[in-house]
């Protein structure tokens, strides 16, 4: 399995699905704030009973009156400018940061996993291929003990250390995975000097709360004038009279404050304050990003020449240990070949750790880059 089809299957972890729910309900949220916008209808039934005095006795009379009608937000209304934009839709672009945040934290987790498992995948393998040359002479392994079982030592702990990440992996995805043979990441191929732009620069949750930052200002003193037109009917029917009036009834409601001017000063005030920080965030995110650009501009180079030299060192070692067993058939070992070869195993040894630790280095800051 590839680096690229485990963070697929994350896509669908428990941790990504939680925050991808928490973006749909925001969004269901602002939907359901558009509808309680629109013209609200109201109807209302009254019946009763009432007695009153005059000269000729208590008279007594039935009354029924209905009422029906609709209320409409002029301009929206402050309760839909208000809740739907000082509330539901921050949250929504929040939501969606924290949806993107959660995605990129579990392929990093993901990514750290993933190539530990497979340098440990990597270092077994290398010592059971050496370790197998050693099964056809009994006779040089007695002499040498020690050395092999070291190797055969790092060969149980690079097994158990790629079952600790494996675990590591299912954990952060939430699904069952077996054990798979990994493949190295290919180094990306885009321009080493070129820095990849800001995730958050780009993210539409940024570029949403921007907007809506500046529409909040374009609204003005809309903010906080709420004006209403109420149109209802109201029929009235008298049984003993035998009648029914009928009165229709209209009205424009106004309700603002008597310091608007000072409320939209506040109001684009906290506005100001709030899209600063999100411009310091990008300001300091595209520091970050710079700099660690140039830290691994810096690493790289490194990396390629200890996997370069560490490689090369390991295959020269490999080379000498397969001509000394091949030789030793028709050779009776000597201590001093034996010392040879021990030295040969343990330069191996350390050569091929250093060598694979290397490439993955390198793997891990390409993939991040």
């Amino acid at each position: 399995m590839t680096l690229s089809q485990i963070e697929n299957i994350a896509q669908q972890s428990p941790a990504m699905r939680e925050k991808e729910n928490d973006v749909r309900a925001a969004r269901q949220e602002i939907k359901i704030l558009h509808a309680e916008s629109s013209p609200i209808l109201q109807g209302r039934i009254k019946a009763g009973h009432y007695t009153h005095f005059n000269y000729d006795g208590i008279p007594r009379a039935y009354i029924m009156k209905p009422k029906l009608g609709f209320k409409y937000y002029l301009f929206g209304g402050n309760k839909y400018l208000r809740h739907i934009t000082a509330q539901a839709q921050p949250a929504y672009y929040k939501n969606l940061a924290h949806y993107d945040s959660e995605n990129r934290l579990i392929k990093v987790r993901i990514q750290k996993s993933y190539m530990s498992y497979w340098e440990n995948y990597k270092i077994e393998h290398n010592f059971k291929r050496l370790l197998s040359l050693f099964k056809r002479d009994n006779k040089i392994s007695k002499t040498i003990p020690s050395i092999l079982e070291r190797l055969r030592l790092s060969v149980y702990l690079a097994h158990m250390r790629s079952e600790v990440f494996l675990h590591k992996m299912i954990e952060t995805v939430g699904q069952k995975l077996h054990s798979f043979i990994p493949e190295r990441p290919k180094p990306s191929t885009h321009n080493a000097h070129h820095i990849p732009p800001s995730v958050l620069r780009l993210h539409p949750a940024i570029e949403g709360l921007i907007r809506y930052y500046h529409g909040q200002r374009q609204l003005g003193w809309l903010r906080f004038i709420d004006v209403k037109l109420k149109l209802f009917m109201r029929p009235s029917y008298y049984p003993e009279a035998g009648r029914t009036k009928l009165a229709i009834i209209g009205g424009l409601y106004l309700n603002m404050p008597i310091d608007i001017s000072g409320a939209v000063h506040h109001a684009n005030q906290q506005l100001d304050l709030d899209k600063e920080n999100i411009l310091l965030k990008l300001k300091q995110d595209a520091l970050k990003r710079e700099q660690s650009h140039k830290i691994a501009e810096i690493k790289l180079p490194i990396y390629r020449k200890q996997s370069h030299y560490w490689n090369k060192n390991a295959h020269h070692w490999l080379i000498y240990i397969q001509k000394a067993l091949s030789t030793s058939h028709n050779v009776k070992p000597t201590h001093t070949i034996m010392k040879r070869l021990s030295h040969a195993l343990r330069a191996y040894r350390e050569a091929t750790l250093k060598w694979i630790h290397a490439d993955a280095k390198l793997s891990v800051m390409h993939s991040r880059s």
